[in-house]
């Protein structure tokens, strides 16, 4: 009994097409010594959105966010006393209604929290070696969760693992927010 051949199967593993496929190019290289890579399609662009801190992938590490101050000298606001403070975010408030969207932030350098508009608090970019951030982009096995910043970290993309895992991502540096120590 014969019948017509079945469709190609793709499989649900990222696939890298072969130097004879595009003469010239080569296949990305992976790493080596026991762990994954993933060569995911690479974008730079990424950029944090002003309502960042009220997105749901933000909730469980809102605390733990490292935040800068930046904006309040340029209008004014407070006279511009809390221009490039850090410290982290006690709460968040969305208001509806066109009002302005309420943080509470806690400074490092242990003055007094402050609730101001949300506007004012920037994410702070994990830029160590082995930092921990939040990934707020990239592959679904490290958005949304703790990862340790591996590789490049002065690149627009950069090499991260998920916390207790030896795999290797590349995720945009402007979606990592620094996370303080638990």
């Amino acid at each position: 009994m014969s019948g017509p051949t079945p469709a190609p199967m793709h499989t649900p593993a990222a696939s890298a097409r072969t130097p004879a496929f595009y003469p010239g190019n080569s296949a990305p290289t992976p790493f080596t010594g026991g762990f994954g890579y993933s060569a995911t399609p690479s974008t730079n662009d990424y950029v944090v959105d002003e309502d960042w801190m009220f997105e749901s992938i933000v909730k469980g590490f809102l605390e733990r966010i490292k935040v800068e101050i930046v904006g309040t000298r340029t209008d004014g606001y407070k006279d511009g006393q809390l221009e490039r403070k850090q410290g982290c975010i006690r709460s968040a408030h969305k208001t509806q209604g066109g009002y302005a969207q309420e943080v509470v932030v806690e400074f490092d350098d242990g003055s007094p929290e402050e609730t101001l508009p949300a506007k004012y608090v920037r994410p702070i970019e994990e830029t160590k070696i082995h930092g921990e951030a939040l990934a707020l982009d990239g592959p679904n096995e490290v958005k949304g969760r703790a990862v340790s910043l591996r590789a490049n970290a002065e690149s627009a993309m950069v090499e991260v693992s998920p916390k207790g895992d030896s795999s290797v991502y590349e995720v945009p540096r402007a979606a990592l927010l620094a996370l303080k120590a638990a």
